[in-house]
């Protein structure tokens, strides 16, 4: 018994039986189906992305959160100011006992606090 053979809806491999109605009655429909279903789906994702933009947006031209991200900054500005006296600190002490004779003895570095 043949078939419709390969390539049946771009399905290698998948045969119709012929002399059964399986041809136009069904692949038609189920082609519609599709159509139909990928229209209303990219739609429905459509409106569901431009709720999430329009959302995004409003949050994003808050004044609250212009002020909430300007003390963030501000925070990170004093934290990274520290952070650098720090290390340009700890820097030296290093470089200082680097510099003393191979003889003397080193003190083991201290945590910066």
């Amino acid at each position: 018994m043949g078939g419709l053979g390969a390539g049946f809806l771009g399905m290698p491999g998948v045969t119709i039986p012929e002399g059964r109605g399986w041809g136009m009655k069904y692949r038609v429909p189920f082609i519609a189906g599709a159509a139909v279903g990928y229209v209303l789906g990219t739609k429905a994702g459509r409106e569901r992305y431009e709720q999430i933009k329009k959302a995004s947006k409003k949050v994003a031209e808050s004044e609250k959160v212009h002020e909430t991200a300007g003390l963030i900054m501000a925070k990170g500005g004093e934290i990274a100011g520290v952070a650098k006296e720090k290390v340009a600190g700890a820097g030296h002490k290093v470089s200082d006992r680097v510099r003393r004779a191979p003889e003397e003895e080193i003190e083991p570095l201290q945590p910066v606090r």
